[in-house]
């Protein structure tokens, strides 16, 4: 039986592994990229990856990119969708602009909305053929559990994104096609390797006021971040890629998995404890506890 899937983000990190796992499974992958050198490192991964360039917050590439993937899956249709693009944004929202959180929302949340649309048609022909359901997997975070300071705009597109997802999965049922919330915790991906060092720019490019407001808490958020790839809570890209074989092959899926230990803190926490001791603890925490400068903020005046 021929089964094709779509992932997005496949570049590198969750992607990355999740389409070497599925083609090594037998499956047809179909790999979005969003550069030509990373078109040609993705197919030497495995003969049955098939690149595709696709950067989902380019709204005409997601369109030519669905279209040239509905058809090369013809009557077969599409099994699987992946979701796994990502993006960060790090810092103050006082100091981030429209344009960055839009930046942002395009590629975790409306990319991966406009590609299922998309990709409905060949996901209702694979699950009209009586092999199974066709499953939409949206790539979440556990920061759309939580809050936290600085990624504010990141926590709110992953859980936009959670909330459409769990929209989807009762408006698509009905046509066989299930879509999953799956929510990893921290993973070892450039993003997280690689935190440090943006955030380091983002201080870089802050207003001298805006750096005597938020600089304590940021360098506090770089020097957590340095040790995060070795945090034993943080997962490979391959051990979570595995996990969404595991779920794209299941009859029936749940609606949304919570994956890591790190995850499942965060839930437990969020249910024991009072609001207002979480709160004092992420304050203390990112070094939120010092009181600002007095001085009076500078008027705006109508020209």
């Amino acid at each position: 039986m021929e089964r094709n899937v779509l992932i997005t983000g496949s570049a590198s990190g969750l992607g990355y592994q999740a389409a070497r796992l599925f083609a090594e499974r037998g499956y047809r992958v179909f790999a979005g990229v969003r550069r030509a050198e990373d078109a040609d490192k993705v197919a030497r991964l495995h003969a049955g990856i098939t690149p595709v360039l696709l950067d989902v917050a380019d709204p005409a590439q997601v369109a030519a990119a669905a279209e040239q993937v509905d058809r090369a899956c013809g009557p077969a249709g599409l099994a699987v969708l992946i979701n796994a693009a990502g993006s960060i944004l790090y810092g103050p929202i006082e100091y981030t602009s429209r344009a960055e959180a839009a930046a942002l929302f395009e590629v975790l949340t409306f990319g991966p909305f406009e590609l299922s649309n998309r990709m409905l048609p060949a996901l209702k022909r694979f699950s009209s053929r009586g092999a199974g359901r066709a499953k939409v997997l949206n790539v979440i975070s556990w920061a759309s559990l939580d809050a936290n300071p600085f990624v504010g705009f990141y926590a709110a597109a992953k859980a936009a994104l959670l909330r459409l997802t769990q929209a989807q999965n009762l408006e698509l049922a009905r046509f066989g096609v299930d879509a999953v919330a799956v929510v990893p915790g921290m993973m070892k991906t450039p993003f997280v390797t690689k935190a440090e060092g943006t955030i380091g720019q983002v201080m870089a490019r802050l207003a001298p006021q805006a750096r005597d407001d938020y600089g304590a808490g940021l360098s506090q958020m770089a020097s957590m971040s340095r040790g995060a790839g070795q945090n034993p809570l943080a997962a490979s890209p391959e051990k979570v890629a595995r996990e969404l074989l595991a779920i794209a092959e299941k009859r029936r899926p749940k609606h949304q998995y919570n994956l890591g230990y790190d995850t499942a803190l965060v839930r437990f926490l969020n249910f024991a404890l009072p609001s207002w001791l979480l709160k004092a603890a992420k304050m203390s925490l990112f070094g939120l506890n010092r009181r600002p400068d007095r001085r009076a903020p500078v008027a705006v005046t109508a020209s």
